[in-house]
């Protein structure tokens, strides 16, 4: 090559290079700014081990599959009122291919949709591992064809602590499909949650009971439990029919010692080529311990089949399938005026009795929903001024207690404030505000002004605004993100717009004196 050929290559080279510097320098925010649509790092992402096989792969003929299934529970099947039933607080659902148990789960995914719930804990046996205990998904998200759903990685702490049978054990659920299939049925029927799959092995009573426990210490109205499990593995249709029944009847029975004789005794009494009268066993124990624990008797059958039911299906070899809502008597976390009432003779006395004696007083709790473990805010205001303003998300305490405590903290610890003085008393009034779990959001435009609290973390900093907030100062949302940024963390005022900084949600009842 010629000397001046080679320049010549050298310049032309030299200017594309050039040109496509300049290109990513004018479009670096396009290239380099990262979006608050990926919730987190690839390496934490637990991808769908059955997409394509269990279920579609593709995310509209997905969504339109669960759609029709939900649509079809209120055509075929008379649905029950739910609302005469309380709240679903257990689900019990199959989880083969759609083609086979789909129609079957619908029927219990369909009462929870557009119901409030924050967090979904979804529990089932193994079918590839084996080991003693429980394992928890504790970090990371989980992902399907309609998008990812994240981790609640408060809730998996808080249970780890509770028992040694209790452990992180994510490298159990890479190939699971028990819990997958469930989460695009979450996904079309609820919003803005986040899940705990918990996986066991053994069916025995002892690892249920520790989990059980673990769980009934830290569920909150906001959270359901969904357990899966198939019944009956590959007996004739007939035969399938008789041993599902009677394992279903000892489900809505609540007969936890029912259901673990029959799961034993069943597969050895003579029926042929029945394996297993329920793959679930140790998650249907979990459930009916828990539903003890938290008092629940209402208990319905929505629907139930086998495969032999679907159209020139093989009815010589089966397996059976059954959904079943465990209701709870409510079906909210709203407080009654009665509640309401007791929480601010609760504040009230506690006010009086600290700031006159410097003692708490000791309470005994009449109505048993405030038992809950529910985050609140206690407002002080001294002739319509705030006086003192504090508050605790998610504790592990009932929520009378956080209210005792908050009420304190709020006389003698907030810093914008000197200590509340006992002769102020006469002119100090109450206001609570019990809240919700908060909720991870990507995108600010899902802040609801009036009814959405708001809280923003970058690093070590934090600040909240209550939902009222907004509504009392007349703020739009970008005047409520940057009075976050700038009243509450001392950061510049559109720190809210920058990746790092975490924005999550919540609602609150509030009431007052």
């Amino acid at each position: 090559m010629t000397s001046g050929r080679a320049i010549l290559l050298l310049a032309v080279v030299t200017a594309l290079l050039t040109m496509g510097i300049i290109f990513v320098f004018e479009n670096r925010e396009k290239f380099f700014q990262p979006s608050r649509d990926i919730l987190t790092e690839p390496e934490n992402v637990r991808s769908p081990a059955v997409a394509g096989t269990f279920y579609p792969g593709n995310q509209k003929e997905l969504s339109a599959q669960i759609d029709q299934l939900l649509a079809n529970t209120t055509k075929t099947f008379t649905r029950l009122n739910a609302s005469a039933f309380g709240g679903p607080k257990i689900l019990l659902v199959p989880h083969a291919g759609y083609e086979y148990s789909g129609a079957v789960a619908a029927h219990a995914f369909a009462e929870i949709k557009d119901r409030d719930y924050a967090t979904v804990v979804l529990i089932g046996n193994s079918h590839h591992y084996g080991f003693a205990g429980a394992a928890v998904y504790d970090q990371g998200v989980w992902e399907t064809p309609l998008g990812q759903v994240p981790i609640d990685e408060t809730l998996a702490q808080k249970l780890l602590k509770e028992s040694p049978q209790i452990f992180a054990g994510r490298q159990y659920h890479d190939q699971e499909h028990s819990l997958e299939v469930e989460i695009p049925f979450l996904q079309r029927t609820l919003k803005d949650f986040q899940i705990l799959p918990i996986i066991l092995s053994d069916a025995t009573t002892e690892t249920a009971t520790a989990l059980a426990n673990a769980l009934a210490k830290h569920l909150d109205p906001y959270t359901l439990v969904v357990v899966s499990s198939d019944l009956s593995h590959y007996p004739s249709y007939e035969d399938a029919k008789k041993s599902d029944q009677q394992i279903i009847e000892s489900m809505v029975g609540n007969d936890l010692e029912k259901f673990s004789e029959l799961s034993e005794t069943l597969p050895q009494s003579g029926i042929p080529n029945l394996q297993t009268a329920a793959c679930g066993a140790g998650a249907i124990k979990t459930a009916l311990i828990l539903s003890e624990k938290l008092g629940i008797t209402n208990i319905q059958l929505l629907n139930s089949a086998n495969s032999g039911d679907l159209p020139e299906a093989d009815k010589s070899r089966v397996v059976g399938y059954a959904a079943i809502v465990f209701y709870t008597d409510r079906s909210g976390a709203e407080l009654t005026d009665d509640e309401k009432k007791e929480l601010l003779e609760i504040s009230r006395e506690t006010l009086d009795t600290f700031l006159t004696t410097g003692q708490t007083p000791a309470i005994d709790v009449e109505n048993k929903f405030l038992e809950n473990p529910l985050g609140a805010f206690v407002t002080l205001r001294k002739n319509g001024a705030l006086r003192g303003c504090i508050g605790s998300f998610e504790p592990e305490k009932p929520l009378w207690e956080v209210v005792q405590e908050m009420t304190i903290a709020a006389a003698t610890q907030d810093r914008r404030f000197p200590p509340v003085q006992s002769n102020e008393l006469e002119d100090i009034k109450i206001e609570i505000s019990v809240l919700s779990p908060r909720r991870k959001i990507a995108d600010p435009q899902k802040i609801v002004m009036g009814k959405h609290g708001v809280t923003l973390v970058r690093g070590d900093r934090q600040g909240v605004f209550l939902p009222q907030v907004a509504t009392e100062n007349n703020w739009d949302l970008q005047t409520l993100l940057g009075q976050l940024c700038t009243q509450k963390m001392g950061l510049s005022a559109n720190c809210w717009q920058d990746p790092q900084t975490q924005i999550s949600v919540f609602t609150a009842e509030v009431f007052a004196e």
